[in-house]
Protein backbone atom coordinates (compact mmCIF):
# COMPACT_ATOMS: atom_id res chain seq x y z
CA UNK A 1 0.00 0.00 0.00
CA UNK A 2 1.35 3.40 -1.03
CA UNK A 3 2.07 5.99 1.65
CA UNK A 4 -0.59 8.70 1.70
CA UNK A 5 0.40 12.12 0.37
CA UNK A 6 1.43 14.24 3.40
CA UNK A 7 -0.72 17.27 2.49
CA UNK A 8 -4.50 17.38 2.49
CA UNK A 9 -6.32 18.07 -0.77
CA UNK A 10 -6.95 21.81 -1.42
CA UNK A 11 -10.73 21.40 -1.65
CA UNK A 12 -12.57 21.74 -3.95
CA UNK A 13 -9.46 20.99 -6.05
CA UNK A 14 -7.29 17.90 -6.10
CA UNK A 15 -3.54 17.58 -6.44
CA UNK A 16 -2.30 16.60 -9.88
CA UNK A 17 0.69 14.36 -10.49
CA UNK A 18 2.61 17.54 -11.30
CA UNK A 19 1.78 19.08 -7.91
CA UNK A 20 2.94 15.97 -6.07
CA UNK A 21 6.16 15.89 -8.09
CA UNK A 22 6.79 19.53 -7.19
CA UNK A 23 6.28 18.76 -3.49
CA UNK A 24 8.82 15.93 -3.47
CA UNK A 25 11.33 18.06 -5.41
CA UNK A 26 10.85 20.86 -2.87
CA UNK A 27 11.43 18.48 0.05
CA UNK A 28 14.54 17.07 -1.61
CA UNK A 29 16.34 20.44 -1.78
CA UNK A 30 17.32 22.05 1.57
CA UNK A 31 16.91 25.67 0.42
CA UNK A 32 13.50 25.17 -1.17
CA UNK A 33 12.37 23.06 1.78
CA UNK A 34 13.25 25.88 4.20
CA UNK A 35 11.57 28.47 1.95
CA UNK A 36 8.40 26.35 1.78
CA UNK A 37 8.38 25.93 5.57
CA UNK A 38 8.85 29.64 6.20
CA UNK A 39 6.04 30.57 3.77
CA UNK A 40 3.68 28.15 5.54
CA UNK A 41 4.59 28.64 9.19
CA UNK A 42 4.84 32.35 10.17
CA UNK A 43 1.96 34.39 11.71
CA UNK A 44 0.57 35.13 8.21
CA UNK A 45 1.25 31.61 6.99
CA UNK A 46 -0.16 30.35 3.71
CA UNK A 47 -1.80 26.95 3.88
CA UNK A 48 0.77 24.44 2.59
CA UNK A 49 -1.75 22.67 0.34
CA UNK A 50 -2.80 25.93 -1.31
CA UNK A 51 0.77 27.15 -1.76
CA UNK A 52 1.69 23.88 -3.48
CA UNK A 53 -1.44 24.06 -5.64
CA UNK A 54 -0.69 27.63 -6.76
CA UNK A 55 2.97 26.79 -7.43
CA UNK A 56 1.69 24.02 -9.67
CA UNK A 57 -0.52 26.48 -11.53
CA UNK A 58 2.52 28.75 -12.06
CA UNK A 59 4.37 25.82 -13.61
CA UNK A 60 1.46 24.75 -15.80
CA UNK A 61 -2.00 26.32 -15.66
CA UNK A 62 -3.62 23.62 -17.78
CA UNK A 63 -4.52 20.14 -16.55
CA UNK A 64 -2.62 17.35 -18.36
CA UNK A 65 -4.78 14.66 -19.93
CA UNK A 66 -2.64 11.95 -18.30
CA UNK A 67 -0.92 11.75 -14.96
CA UNK A 68 2.49 10.36 -14.20
CA UNK A 69 6.11 11.41 -14.58
CA UNK A 70 6.32 10.25 -18.20
CA UNK A 71 3.37 12.42 -19.20
CA UNK A 72 4.84 15.43 -17.36
CA UNK A 73 8.24 15.03 -19.03
CA UNK A 74 6.59 14.56 -22.43
CA UNK A 75 4.49 17.69 -21.93
CA UNK A 76 7.47 19.89 -21.14
CA UNK A 77 9.50 18.33 -23.93
CA UNK A 78 6.70 19.46 -26.25
CA UNK A 79 6.76 22.93 -24.66
CA UNK A 80 10.50 23.13 -25.30
CA UNK A 81 9.91 22.06 -28.90
CA UNK A 82 7.34 24.83 -29.35
CA UNK A 83 9.79 27.36 -27.93
CA UNK A 84 12.48 26.19 -30.35
CA UNK A 85 10.00 26.50 -33.21
CA UNK A 86 9.21 30.07 -32.13
CA UNK A 87 12.91 30.92 -31.91
CA UNK A 88 13.54 29.37 -35.35
CA UNK A 89 10.73 31.48 -36.82
CA UNK A 90 12.25 34.63 -35.29
CA UNK A 91 15.65 33.69 -36.74
CA UNK A 92 14.08 33.11 -40.17
CA UNK A 93 12.35 36.50 -40.05
CA UNK A 94 15.61 38.23 -39.11
CA UNK A 95 17.34 36.33 -41.94
CA UNK A 96 14.75 37.49 -44.47
CA UNK A 97 15.19 41.08 -43.32
CA UNK A 98 18.92 40.74 -43.90
CA UNK A 99 18.21 39.18 -47.33
CA UNK A 100 16.04 42.16 -48.27
CA UNK A 101 18.82 44.59 -47.34
CA UNK A 102 21.31 42.53 -49.38
CA UNK A 103 18.99 42.43 -52.41
CA UNK A 104 18.57 46.18 -52.29
CA UNK A 105 22.35 46.75 -52.18
CA UNK A 106 22.99 44.20 -54.95
CA UNK A 107 20.26 45.75 -57.10
CA UNK A 108 21.73 49.24 -56.75
CA UNK A 109 25.30 48.12 -57.52
CA UNK A 110 24.25 45.92 -60.45
CA UNK A 111 22.25 48.73 -62.01
CA UNK A 112 25.21 51.10 -61.76
CA UNK A 113 27.72 48.59 -63.18
CA UNK A 114 25.42 47.50 -66.01
CA UNK A 115 24.77 51.09 -67.03
CA UNK A 116 28.53 51.73 -67.21
CA UNK A 117 29.12 48.52 -69.18
CA UNK A 118 26.31 49.36 -71.62
CA UNK A 119 27.31 52.99 -72.22
CA UNK A 120 31.02 52.36 -72.77
CA UNK A 121 32.70 49.40 -74.48
CA UNK A 122 36.47 48.95 -74.88
CA UNK A 123 37.77 49.83 -78.33
CA UNK A 124 37.66 53.46 -79.35
CA UNK A 125 36.59 52.97 -82.95
CA UNK A 126 35.74 49.31 -83.32
CA UNK A 127 35.73 47.54 -86.64
CA UNK A 128 33.96 48.22 -89.90
CA UNK A 129 31.70 45.54 -91.31
CA UNK A 130 34.36 44.85 -93.98
CA UNK A 131 36.87 43.79 -91.32
CA UNK A 132 37.15 40.00 -90.86
CA UNK A 133 35.97 40.35 -87.28
CA UNK A 134 33.67 43.29 -87.94
CA UNK A 135 30.41 41.34 -88.17
CA UNK A 136 31.16 39.36 -84.99
CA UNK A 137 32.19 42.55 -83.23
CA UNK A 138 28.95 44.37 -84.01
CA UNK A 139 26.74 41.35 -83.28
CA UNK A 140 28.34 40.95 -79.87
CA UNK A 141 28.17 44.68 -79.20
CA UNK A 142 24.45 44.70 -79.91
CA UNK A 143 23.94 41.60 -77.75
CA UNK A 144 25.81 43.25 -74.85
CA UNK A 145 23.66 46.40 -75.06
CA UNK A 146 20.41 44.45 -75.28
CA UNK A 147 21.40 42.05 -72.50
CA UNK A 148 22.39 45.00 -70.31
CA UNK A 149 18.91 46.49 -70.82
CA UNK A 150 17.32 43.17 -69.80
CA UNK A 151 19.54 42.91 -66.74
CA UNK A 152 18.83 46.50 -65.73
CA UNK A 153 15.12 45.69 -65.79
CA UNK A 154 15.98 42.59 -63.75
CA UNK A 155 17.62 44.80 -61.11
CA UNK A 156 14.34 46.69 -60.88
CA UNK A 157 12.64 43.36 -60.18
CA UNK A 158 15.27 42.59 -57.51
CA UNK A 159 14.54 45.92 -55.91
CA UNK A 160 10.82 45.12 -56.05
CA UNK A 161 11.47 41.75 -54.39
CA UNK A 162 13.43 43.52 -51.65
CA UNK A 163 10.43 45.79 -51.01
CA UNK A 164 8.09 42.79 -50.83
CA UNK A 165 10.46 41.05 -48.40
CA UNK A 166 10.68 44.16 -46.24
CA UNK A 167 6.89 44.41 -46.17
CA UNK A 168 6.67 40.72 -45.22
CA UNK A 169 9.17 41.24 -42.40
CA UNK A 170 7.19 44.26 -41.19
CA UNK A 171 4.03 42.13 -41.08
CA UNK A 172 5.91 39.47 -39.12
CA UNK A 173 7.23 42.11 -36.71
CA UNK A 174 3.74 43.47 -36.08
CA UNK A 175 2.32 39.95 -35.63
CA UNK A 176 5.15 39.11 -33.23
CA UNK A 177 4.07 42.02 -31.01
CA UNK A 178 0.52 40.70 -30.57
CA UNK A 179 1.02 36.93 -30.78
CA UNK A 180 1.01 35.02 -27.47
CA UNK A 181 4.14 33.03 -26.80
CA UNK A 182 5.60 30.90 -24.07
CA UNK A 183 7.66 33.63 -22.39
CA UNK A 184 4.68 35.97 -22.16
CA UNK A 185 2.46 33.26 -20.63
CA UNK A 186 5.22 32.41 -18.17
CA UNK A 187 5.50 36.05 -17.08
CA UNK A 188 1.72 36.26 -16.65
CA UNK A 189 1.66 33.15 -14.45
CA UNK A 190 4.62 34.29 -12.36
CA UNK A 191 3.15 37.76 -11.87
CA UNK A 192 -0.21 36.25 -10.84
CA UNK A 193 1.58 34.01 -8.31
CA UNK A 194 3.38 37.01 -6.79
CA UNK A 195 0.09 38.93 -6.62
CA UNK A 196 -1.51 36.04 -4.77
CA UNK A 197 1.39 35.83 -2.29
CA UNK A 198 1.29 39.58 -1.67
CA UNK A 199 -2.46 39.44 -1.06
CA UNK A 200 -2.07 36.58 1.43
CA UNK A 201 1.08 37.72 3.23
CA UNK A 202 1.24 41.48 2.68
CA UNK A 203 4.40 41.37 0.56
CA UNK A 204 5.88 39.22 -2.18
CA UNK A 205 8.79 37.59 -0.27
CA UNK A 206 10.98 37.51 -3.40
CA UNK A 207 13.89 35.83 -1.58
CA UNK A 208 11.70 32.90 -0.49
CA UNK A 209 9.66 32.67 -3.70
CA UNK A 210 12.67 32.55 -6.05
CA UNK A 211 13.86 29.05 -4.97
CA UNK A 212 10.27 27.76 -4.95
CA UNK A 213 9.60 29.09 -8.47
CA UNK A 214 12.91 27.66 -9.66
CA UNK A 215 11.74 24.12 -8.89
CA UNK A 216 9.30 24.51 -11.78
CA UNK A 217 11.92 26.26 -13.93
CA UNK A 218 14.26 23.30 -13.58
CA UNK A 219 11.42 20.92 -14.35
CA UNK A 220 10.79 22.83 -17.59
CA UNK A 221 14.52 23.23 -18.32
CA UNK A 222 14.17 27.01 -18.34
CA UNK A 223 16.17 29.95 -17.03
CA UNK A 224 15.91 30.28 -13.27
CA UNK A 225 14.78 33.38 -11.38
CA UNK A 226 16.56 35.35 -8.69
CA UNK A 227 15.06 37.59 -6.02
CA UNK A 228 16.19 40.60 -8.06
CA UNK A 229 14.75 39.30 -11.33
CA UNK A 230 11.40 38.75 -9.57
CA UNK A 231 11.52 42.32 -8.22
CA UNK A 232 12.14 43.62 -11.74
CA UNK A 233 9.28 41.52 -13.11
CA UNK A 234 7.00 42.79 -10.35
CA UNK A 235 7.83 46.46 -11.02
CA UNK A 236 7.57 46.09 -14.80
CA UNK A 237 4.36 44.11 -14.93
CA UNK A 238 2.79 46.11 -12.10
CA UNK A 239 3.19 49.34 -14.04
CA UNK A 240 1.67 47.72 -17.14
CA UNK A 241 -1.23 46.01 -15.41
CA UNK A 242 -2.73 48.57 -13.06
CA UNK A 243 -6.19 47.09 -13.50
CA UNK A 244 -5.24 43.41 -13.05
CA UNK A 245 -7.32 41.70 -10.33
CA UNK A 246 -5.45 39.87 -7.59
CA UNK A 247 -5.49 36.10 -7.92
CA UNK A 248 -7.82 34.76 -5.26
CA UNK A 249 -9.28 38.23 -4.59
CA UNK A 250 -11.77 38.46 -7.42
CA UNK A 251 -14.86 38.42 -5.24
CA UNK A 252 -13.67 41.13 -2.87
CA UNK A 253 -12.70 43.23 -5.89
CA UNK A 254 -16.18 42.77 -7.28
CA UNK A 255 -17.74 43.90 -3.99
CA UNK A 256 -15.49 46.96 -3.85
CA UNK A 257 -16.57 47.97 -7.33
CA UNK A 258 -20.22 47.48 -6.44
CA UNK A 259 -19.77 49.61 -3.32
CA UNK A 260 -18.15 52.40 -5.32
CA UNK A 261 -21.07 52.41 -7.75
CA UNK A 262 -23.70 52.69 -5.00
Amino acid sequence: MKNPFPLKQPAPFKFRALDKKLYYLIQRDPDTKIAFQRMTSDPRAIDASWLLCVLGVEVDSSVPEQDGDDAIQERYANDASRKRTWENWNDALDGLKSNAETLRRVSTKMKKHLAEARDWLPGEYGYSMRHPRGETYHVLQKAIWETAEVLISFTDKLNGCAKVLEAYCLLGKQWRKVAPHAEEKEVQRTFALLQWVKHRKGRCHFELMAPLINVGRRLRHEKEETAESLRSLWRREGSNRKHTAHLGDLNSGHFKRQKSLN
